[in-house]
C-alpha cells in the first residue's frame, strides 16, 4: 500500500526532540505522582491524551515504567495504574 501525500506530510513534521520530551515529562510525572493512570498523568503534565497514550505505551515496551493495579476513573471505568520501574 503507497502513503499518500498528506501522510508523507505528518510524518516528515514530527519533531522527534517534542516525543522525547514527552516521554521525559511522564516519566518525571509518574516518579513524583505513583499508580497514575494515563489521564491522570494528561491532565498533570499538559499532554494531549493521544500523546500520552502513545508515549506511555513506548515507555512500558521499553520497561522503564510498568502497570501495577487498576482504579476507576472520572467515568466510571477501571483504568490501569502505572509506576517507574525499580
Amino acid at each position: 500500500m503507497k502513503a499518500t501525500q498528506t501522510q508523507i506530510e505528518a510524518f516528515h513534521s514530527i519533531d522527534p526532540a517534542t516525543l522525547c520530551e514527552s516521554k521525559n515529562v511522564i516519566y518525571k510525572y509518574l516518579k513524583a505522582n505513583p499508580r497514575s493512570t494515563r489521564q491522570e498523568i494528561s491532565d498533570g503534565s499538559g499532554i494531549t491524551i493521544n500523546r500520552c497514550t502513545g508515549r506511555v505505551n513506548e515507555l512500558i515496551h521499553d520497561g522503564l515504567i510498568v502497570v501495577v493495579g487498576k482504579k476507576l476513573n472520572n467515568s466510571g471505568r477501571l483504568a490501569e495504574t502505572l509506576e517507574v520501574s525499580e
